[in-house]
């Protein structure tokens, strides 16, 4: 029997196990071993990371969370209400106060390549810094209204932009390395919405802020809440663990040169058209969210002259169906079928930025006016503008999923940041090129090139996709020995 047992040891075909991650059951994952004449054997695979189970992810993502929407909220200090923002900081002028916002949005693109490549091999440090930044910055937002000081105003912004930088890079990487493979759509909607939860609420400000001493009441207890977030921070968050294997089963160098796979990334058509029609829809949400007070509003000629109280609820509307949708979206929407959950969402964005585009042109409402008056006008706006939010900003979540896998072995915070970091330029420009002469219709222009591109690229790459992987999968079959009978 002894012997019998050695050389069946003898015989056996040796097998390297290589974990290849390819798709989603349940808690575990899929994954392919080679064995020795160089074909995958499909298997489920129930040995996780530790850190997919461990309670700590949920702490993590809490203490990101809590710091991306205080971001957020802090974004929205002076957008809300001009008016009232150009009297408590020294009679500003109304380029000035556009500048507090943009100056935030242009920090984030002028940091953020800078930082994401920090963010590789320093996450914590760089992640604790983004805490500080906002919680400097609140406390610096409370001296410029205490003071009238708008050059201080303008400093916070900066700070708040630089925290923004390294909190859009992590919206990735965070649901990437700590979250299993089925509970990643998820935990990305929550990194993602939670900033625009923040945003949200930010835009709610002018129901509670009215005036210059209740302005100044708000910024000291807004400060007081963002410097609870360090200890949050330093709580619940810690450095996400290191990926032991890239995509092809190969041990991975979280070390590796950066700049290598932003290369490789660059020289990627698909990734790149991908990257730039996401971040054109994502700039052109950033860019309605700054200008539509001004467009609803009373600022222009000709424009439909609605109080702040009414375009604070259409701005509401916006953004919190926005969040809604993306978490919905990140419960529900596997990964199969996120291609066309994007694609979806991109041509309902399209569709309601046109008729809102429409809308707001002041011919067709001066006839709606006189045929339904105000309210009606109205009741068209809220729905509109929550719809074009469900898509617009529903989307990114899946979009940023969708460039981590486009991206392979590149660094998460590359491959999300990527797309992050061009949505901050888009929406710098399209807020500043939306104004009462141009309207929506800049950004409408864009959302429908980046459509016809998005579905371009995607429509190409399954025509192209689909023989070869056709033809991989029979290869990898085994075949039956040649007789000259078969060869005949």
């Amino acid at each position: 029997n002894n012997g019998a047992m050695r050389e069946k040891e003898h015989t056996e075909e040796p097998r390297v196990n290589l974990p290849l991650v390819t798709d989603e059951v349940g808690d575990g994952a899929i994954v392919g071993s080679p064995d020795s004449d160089g074909v995958m054997k499909t298997l489920i695979s129930q040995q996780m990371p530790a850190e997919w189970a461990s309670p700590r992810r949920y702490g993590v993502l809490c203490a990101f969370a809590f710091n991306a929407g205080a971001n957020a909220f802090l974004f929205m200090d002076f957008a809300t209400s001009e008016t009232l923002s150009k009297h408590v900081l020294g009679d500003s002028t109304d380029a000035e106060i556009q500048w507090l916002y943009s100056a935030s949005l242009v920090t984030v693109v002028v940091a953020m390549p800078f930082l994401a490549l920090l963010l590789t091999r320093y996450n914590w440090f760089c992640s604790l810094a983004s805490v500080a930044f906002n919680v400097l910055g609140a406390w610096l937002r409370y001296i410029s209204v205490m003071q009238g000081l708008y050059s201080v105003a303008l400093v916070s912004s900066v700070l708040i932009g630089a925290a923004a930088a390294i909190i859009v890079c992590s919206y990735a990487i965070v649901p990437e390395r700590w979250f299993a493979p089925a509970q990643r759509g998820i935990a990305t909607a929550v990194a993602v919405q939670s900033n625009y939860l923040g945003w949200a609420l930010g835009s709610l400000l002018p129901l509670c802020v009215d005036s210059v001493d209740s302005m100044r009441s708000f910024c000291f207890y807004q400060a007081l809440v963002v410097s609870a977030g360090l200890v949050v921070f330093l709580i619940g968050y810690r450095a996400p663990p290191k990926a032991e294997y890239s995509q092809r089963g190969e041990a991975r160098d979280e070390t590796a040169a950066a700049w290598r796979s932003l290369t490789r990334l660059l020289g990627d058509a698909r990734f790149c058209v991908h990257v730039a029609s996401c971040a054109v829809l994502g700039g052109v949400s950033f860019a309605i969210t700054a200008v539509q007070d001004l467009i609803f509003g009373d600022d222009c000629a000709d424009s439909l002259d609605f109080p702040s109280s009414q375009t604070t609820w259409t701005n509401f509307a916006f953004i919190s169906c926005g969040v809604v949708s993306g978490l919905l979206l990140g419960a529900f929407v596997v990964r199969r079928s996120q291609r066309a959950a994007l694609l979806g969402l991109f041509s309902l964005s399209t569709l309601c930025l046109t008729a809102l585009s429409l809308l707001t042109t002041p011919a067709i409402f001066s006839q709606l006016r006189k045929d339904g008056g105000n309210d009606f006008i109205y009741m068209l706006l809220v729905p509109l503008m929550g719809l074009l939010g469900a898509g617009s900003l529903g989307f990114i979540g899946i979009a940023i999923r969708i460039a981590v896998q486009l991206g392979g072995d590149a660094n998460e915070v590359l491959t999300g940041g990527a797309l992050e970091w061009l949505v901050q330029g888009f929406g710098a420009l399209f807020g500043q090129i939306s104004n009462c002469e141009m309207r929506f219709l800049p950004c409408t222009i864009a959302s429908w090139l980046a459509l016809v591109a998005l579905v371009a690229t995607h429509c190409r790459a399954d025509a192209s996709s689909a023989a070869p992987t056709c033809a991989a999968q029979n290869a990898a079959l085994p075949r039956p020995a040649h007789s000259a009978a078969s060869d005949t």
